[in-house]
């Protein structure tokens, strides 16, 4: 049966105004927020101590290192720790701000639950990007009232990585205070912790700084905002 002229417009219209396959309007929503975090926040260095503790088949290494991090807005970042491993120095954004992006999720609010004692949105992002990528879904939990991330947990096709941080508020920012990370496929178990201290702000880093890092991909995902968080109004 032929379609008439208004049904044709009708369509059209449903076309334009509906969003595409998989967006999800209140993750959206969520995620606009937290990428607004600190709004007058440019660049930060803070001093970190991170401990490593890896089971690699027969190995074990238990190293604790001290040095720095730093960041400038948008995406630069730098593991400024001299006797980190060079997987670590390679991907330092896994120690700072970045969420997914959503064109390469199925996305939904699951529910709200309590981490930590604090109200959470719990995102589910289910991988549609299968090509050259490990990852199945994350499960991302949003801080309903200032939009930290406490909890980012990676499901690979062979493993998982759980990410926790706790953070506070320092001259009207919220920052990372320490993070735990976990990583555990067939043969190797990692578990990880970074105490961040001494943060410095807006010191007009110059990009030279932070050279050609890459960011955190399938390899090593990132684990969910470190930069900072939004301030309290």
């Amino acid at each position: 049966m032929p379609i008439s002229p208004k049904s044709c417009a009708g369509l059209l219209w449903l076309l334009l105004v509906l969003p595409p396959a998989g967006a999800d309007e209140a993750v959206e929503k969520i995620f606009n927020e937290a990428r607004r975090l600190n709004p007058s926040l440019a660049d930060y260095s803070a001093d970190m101590t991170l401990r490593l503790d890896a089971n690699l088949g027969f190995i074990n290494y238990r190293p604790e290192m001290k040095g720095q991090y730093l960041f400038k807005k948008p995406n630069k970042h730098k593991l400024d720790i001299p006797k980190a491993p060079s997987y670590l120095r390679k991907y330092p954004s896994v120690f700072g701000f970045n969420l997914p992006a959503l064109k390469n999720f199925e996305s939904k609010v699951v529910d709200e639950i309590s981490v930590e004692g604090s109200p959470c949105y719990h995102i589910h992002l289910l991988n549609k990007v299968t090509v050259n990528n490990d990852i199945e879904h994350l499960e991302i939990y949003v801080d309903k009232k200032n939009y930290t991330v406490p909890r980012y947990d990676t499901y690979y096709n062979g493993g998982h990585l759980f990410v926790t941080s706790k953070y506070r508020q320092q001259d009207s920012y919220w920052v990372f205070e320490r993070m735990t990370a976990e990583y555990k496929a067939s043969s190797v178990s990692v578990q990880a912790s970074a105490d961040y201290s001494n943060y410095k702000f807006n010191r007009n880093l110059p990009d030279s700084l932070f050279g050609s890092t890459k960011v955190a991909s399938k390899a090593a995902p990132s684990t969910g905002p470190g930069a900072a968080a939004k301030s309290k109004d």
